[in-house]
């Protein structure tokens, strides 16, 4: 049996979802504003992060901790009236959301993740989600819609 391994300097985690084809989850630790890291990510990979269900949202939880960064939110791909940067319609089969009490608060247009990693996080609220001002920076997930090791 062959055995393919694939590196990357960025976090990268490979997740199955029954529903969906493998993806590659990208952990970019540079602060750039919610525009900057779509960019970047469409650039490099496919989109920030869509997150379609608990499964996902746990395995992307898991990708940032494996990599012990002390980041305490990150972007992922919900802008606006709650709609995800990728734009394709089919993907949506389920409404998940995974927002934090009182949230969205009307503080932003854009959506982070809290980590729960950063000395002002409370490990409570890992994993929810929170609009803010898209101008504000922080690092970010990319996902590759595909598997590739090229």
């Amino acid at each position: 049996m062959e055995r393919i391994t694939c590196m990357s300097l960025l976090l990268t985690a490979v997740v199955s979802s029954s529903a969906r084809a493998p993806r590659q989850y990208h952990f970019v630790n540079q602060n750039l504003n919610w525009t900057e890291a779509q960019s970047y990510c469409r650039e490099k990979y496919t989109d920030l992060v869509t997150i379609s269900d608990i499964q996902e949202q746990n395995d992307i939880e898991q990708a940032i901790k494996r990599v012990n960064s002390n980041a305490d939110r990150v972007w992922i791909g919900l802008k606006n009236s709650w709609i995800w940067s990728l734009g394709d319609p089919a993907f949506y089969t389920e409404q998940y959301r995974n927002w934090g009490s009182d949230q969205p608060g009307g503080d932003g247009d854009c959506v982070y993740m809290n980590c729960g990693n950063g000395q002002n996080c409370v490990n409570n609220h890992k994993g929810q989600w929170h609009d803010v001002d898209c101008s504000k920076i922080m690092p970010f997930i990319c996902y590759n819609g595909e598997f590739s090791c090229k």
